[in-house]
């Protein structure tokens, strides 16, 4: 399918049609990548203080923390731009397609080729937006992290990097505590107190990369796009975020007995995927908006959902349905008459406050509210063995040894 896709791209016209396949392509390609690589240029040069980047393209700040930029005594800059993307895609395409189990049916693997050259994960390979290489050091650690001995701690230090590099991939780190317990525990500790260590070293960069972050709607999701669609529909307030958490978290545990008890797990590496890319897809989207080349971490979501979904149950249906439309649909698709034309019509029937809901959005609150039950539903079970209740006759027989040691 990736063949076929990339075939049709060339037949197309190549990278200054990639548009007609739903992807807002920018002329130079790599537009992303290259804001890193120059900032390695204006680094190494001292042409300007981090987050300012006058070497920038685009005239962007930096917004990756500031670790980043050590790489600039490499002596790497813009013009190695594609030398460093080509092999960062690659990666990405080796990762995602091993993340499929060998063994899925053929079904899985369509709706699996489908989410992957949708329009939101080829959004991020054409920008060569760093989100894909941090999406494959996430899917390596999930695929060692049972496979030997030192798989734990090399799962636990490609996460931690990852987290390092970007901040947001510690939410993967609920796919470590499903290690067994001693092994769970140490891992996550370690991780999240080395994580902890860094972020307060680095809290005053961390509050500059969210001032320079664009704020807009366009080409991002998360809670506050919905939930400032209902406060521009009906009140304005914060209280629209809370109330779909709540609503998700009562959805949660209200449903978590039912599916645990419906829910067939399948291999440990299928969950283990599903709960790093559940875990920073709903992390990600709580924090009200983030930019869309993070929905790439949904796909490693799908073969478990896939699973479950095949044997019609309702809530993975809806998730895995939600989860491909939200990976679909953030594109305009300005080019395609019919989705064109639809949506205009939806634009036009959710107009508030001067501005739509974007047709992705209700998708994503689909997905996050499923995401976010399964995830309660699979929790580790971390139960102490307990010893059995104590029967009629071992009463009868402890009466008796009783009274014979009275005699």
């Amino acid at each position: 399918m990736l063949c076929g896709y990339f075939a049709l791209l060339v037949a197309l016209g190549g990278h200054a049609e990639w548009h007609r396949l739903g992807v807002p392509a920018v002329p130079g390609g790599f537009f992303d990548l290259r804001s890193v690589t120059s900032g390695w240029d204006c680094a190494r040069h001292q042409w300007g203080e981090w987050p300012v980047n006058p070497c920038d393209p685009g005239g962007r700040p930096e917004n990756y923390p500031r670790v980043w930029m050590a790489a600039s005594i490499l002596g790497l800059g813009q013009d190695d731009t594609y030398l460093i993307g080509f092999p960062i895609v690659v990666t990405f395409f080796l990762a995602a397609i091993l993340a499929l189990p060998r063994q899925a049916p053929v079904a899985d693997a369509v709706i699996y080729g489908l989410a992957l050259c949708s329009p939101a994960v080829m959004f991020g390979v054409e920008r060569g937006n760093v989100d894909i290489a941090l999406f494959s050091m996430v899917a390596a650690a999930g695929l060692v992290m049972r496979r030997a001995r030192y798989g734990p701690p090399t799962a636990s230090g490609l996460i931690l990097v990852a987290a390092i590099l970007k901040l947001f991939p510690i939410a993967a780190v609920g796919m470590l505590a499903r290690l067994p317990r001693r092994v769970a525990v140490t891992c996550v500790v370690v991780v999240i107190g080395i994580f902890a260590v860094y972020a307060a070293a680095t809290f005053r960069d961390i509050q500059t990369i969210e001032r320079v972050l664009p704020q807009g709607d366009e080409y991002a999701f998360g809670l506050h796009i919905f939930g400032g669609w209902l406060g521009r529909l009906v009140a304005a307030g914060r209280m629209w975020d809370a109330a779909l958490v709540a609503l998700a978290i009562g959805a949660a545990f209200a449903l978590r007995r039912t599916l645990r008890s419906q829910l067939s797990t399948g291999s440990q590496r299928e969950l283990d995927l599903f709960w790093a890319g559940a875990g920073i897809f709903v992390a990600t989207f709580v924090l009200g908006r983030t930019s869309d080349y993070r929905l790439v971490f949904l796909l490693l979501t799908i073969p478990q959902l896939a699973r479950w979904a095949s044997a019609r149950q309702a809530l993975p249906i809806a998730t895995l349905v939600g989860v491909l439309l939200a990976l679909w649909l953030p594109s305009p698709w300005s080019n395609v008459p019919i989705l064109n034309d639809l949506i205009r019509r939806w634009d036009d029937l959710t107009l508030a406050g001067g501005s739509p809901l974007p047709i992705a959005a209700p998708a994503q609150v689909v997905a996050f509210i499923g995401l976010t039950c399964l995830l309660a539903a699979t929790l580790p079970r971390r139960e102490l063995a307990r010893s059995p209740a104590p029967t009629s006759r071992d009463l009868a027989n402890r009466r008796g040894g009783h009274a014979s040691s009275a005699a």
